[in-house]
């Protein structure tokens, strides 16, 4: 079996700052929110979107918070650290860099105070019943308490966050090779001492101003968390209270026929009329109602199809990737540019469930390199048969061959294999700018048979039917190439 241990090293023009990035990128072709150089993008930063996540890092975030807030549960418990103390742990200030959420004048908020630190100790800390915190206690008072924003939700995800958005902003600097300076982060988590303390030479890309920026991965924000006041409210708690009317008008004049309705705008005058206002009458139900808070976490998306959405005009000119592929040149001194353009179709065609495109990223073992990878959350037609078969596919690897010959070789499918043995993967795209002829589809179907390890080849033919279906399809476009699969797959 062939390995190839070094690849030749191919010259880039060197971004020289974020202006640049901006300038030449869509946000659909990236996979983080393309910042700005003055205010803040109004989006949040989702606790609950942590552990959706298709990139496991994610993950992480979400298990350091609880195990702070329950470190300081039990040493406030026990004892062994002052109220005082307490409350300036649960001080979350607002991380710099970052630049969401909302902030009238540049982007340096003010972050977590002092109200709000006591505010959550009374919530979560003097509350007997709490033997844990988890997302439940952490949910109820984001929904119950009045000064507990989404923006210092966000914050407090930020600031939890900071070593995995270091490390996030890195990989996208080695993708777009942008230029970097040394920056001050005046705190940041030690995850074994529970201890802040600041970071004193990292290095950022910045603005020609000099401003920097953390980037930051779309799929975990929203423009409203969901665990917030008015996220309980738009998401969960006006649907079961308009149940509830109409149930209570059936009971009452016992209905025969179709059921009564009763408007949202019904049920939200009714509210006001009682407490004053939607977000008051909120907080009181909440905390009278605390299962309805259980409820909504178990099953946040439970009224997903039953909000009006209004559709948005599709804005993705997808004739202009038709034209830059088959406009591409060959050969190995366009190999970046076309493996860049192949992360930015797969981006923009999967939109935020194929996540962290990364070009010329090294295996665990820092042998080979994968020439796109991506964290692989995508559920379409074709990644379900995918996955029916036993393929797991969590990370897609896209080898981008650069050139046209009459059929794909050992070689190139003996590469992927490699990869699959280095990092322990089951699912690999080779394209390749030729059509894909029978035999190469013969070469993959053995290679299937014989490693378990599904390679597809595609070629620029493939690529092109893949973006046209998606011109009037966002959810099912892929299912042409399901035949392709198939192939492949059934011996």
């Amino acid at each position: 079996m062939e390995m190839i241990l070094v690849r030749q090293k191919i010259k880039s023009i060197k971004m020289i700052q974020l202006d640049d990035l901006i300038n030449k990128y869509k946000s659909h072709e990236v996979d983080f929110i393309l910042p700005h150089n003055v205010g803040d993008t109004p989006l949040y930063l989702d606790l609950a979107l942590l552990y959706e996540s298709p990139d496991e890092r994610w993950h992480k975030v979400q298990t350091l918070i609880y195990e702070y807030f329950n470190f300081y549960l039990k040493e406030y418990r026990t004892n062994q650290i002052s109220e005082e103390n307490l409350i300036n742990a649960l001080k979350f200030p607002e991380v710099p860099y970052i630049a969401l959420g909302y902030c009238k004048q540049g982007i340096d908020g003010s972050g977590g105070n002092k109200d709000r630190g006591i505010a959550i100790k009374r919530k979560i800390f003097d509350d007997d019943k709490i033997k844990e915190i988890g997302i439940n206690a952490i949910a109820e008072m984001s929904i119950e308490i009045e000064s507990i924003g989404p923006d210092i939700l966000s914050d407090m995800v930020a600031n939890f966050a900071i070593y995995y958005l270091l490390d996030y902003t890195n990989e996208q600097v080695k993708t777009f090779d942008l230029k970097t300076a040394e920056y001050q982060i005046q705190r940041a988590l030690d995850a074994t001492s529970m201890k802040w303390k600041p970071l004193l030479k990292v290095k950022l890309p910045h603005f020609a101003n000099g401003e920097p920026r953390l980037f930051v991965p779309k799929h975990l924000v929203r423009k409203l968390p969901l665990f917030s006041t008015k996220g309980f409210f738009n998401n969960f708690l006006r649907f079961i209270l308009k149940q509830e009317g109409e149930d209570a008008l059936v009971h009452t004049y016992q209905t025969i026929g179709e059921k009564p309705k009763i408007s949202f705008k019904t049920v939200e005058e009714e509210l006001k009329a009682k407490y004053g206002s939607l977000g008051k009458a909120t907080r009181i139900i909440a905390k009278e109602r605390p299962d309805l808070i259980k409820n909504y976490v178990e099953r946040p998306n439970l009224y997903e199809n039953l909000k009006r959405k209004r559709k948005k005009k599709e804005t993705i000119d997808w004739n202009l990737y038709i034209e830059s592929l088959k406009n591409m040149p060959g050969g190995q001194e366009n190999a970046k540019n076309y493996a860049d353009l192949l992360r930015k179709i797969f981006t923009a065609l999967y939109n935020d469930k194929l996540v962290n495109g990364l070009l010329e990223q090294r295996s665990m073992e820092g042998i080979f390199h994968y020439d796109i990878d991506f964290a692989n959350g995508a559920d379409t037609p074709l990644f379900r048969i995918i996955r029916n078969h036993g393929i797991k596919g969590a990370l897609l690897i896209i080898e981008a061959k650069n050139y046209k010959k009459t059929d794909l070789g050992n070689k190139e499918f003996n590469q992927s294999l490699s990869y699959t043995i280095a990092g322990g993967r089951e699912l690999i795209f080779l394209a390749t700018r030729d059509n894909i002829s029978e035999k190469d589809m013969e070469r993959s179907k053995r290679h299937f048979l014989s490693h378990k390890i599904l390679t597809v080849p595609f070629g620029d033919e493939d690529i092109i039917a893949l973006l046209n279906a998606r011109k009037t399809d966002s959810k099912e476009f892929d299912k042409i190439l399901i035949p392709k699969i198939q192939k492949i797959l059934e011996a």
